[in-house]
């Protein structure tokens, strides 16, 4: 999918990231924003770049002591679960309570 702009496609087509986003998979919201994940293939990076707020990963790479927000530890964990099991479900809530969705 080409993209451009400030969108979230646009962004990661300029860091040199191309992906395919057909799916959401949580949208979880706190106090005063709103978080949208998606679920989808990376089909590139060629021509990305890591930087201090982009780094890849290997699933049993991850560096968890360095992820300071125990929702988003919590998703990944379940994230890697599902992908294993390959039955995913998009969650709706916040960091207290939600529900889930099957895809």
């Amino acid at each position: 999918m080409a993209a451009s702009g400030a969108g979230l496609l646009g962004k990661l087509a300029s860091a040199g990231i191309e992906v395919d986003l057909p799916f959401i998979y949580a949208v979880f919201h706190d106090d005063s924003q709103r978080f949208v994940y998606y679920l989808g293939e990376l089909l590139s990076v060629r021509e990305a770049h890591e930087t201090r707020t982009l780094r890849f990963h290997e699933f049993d790479n991850i560096t968890w002591e360095e992820i300071n927000d125990p929702w988003i530890i919590s998703m990944l964990g379940r994230f890697i679960r599902e992908k294993q099991l390959l039955n995913f479900q998009v969650y709706i809530g916040d960091q207290h309570q939600g529900e889930y969705h099957p895809t």
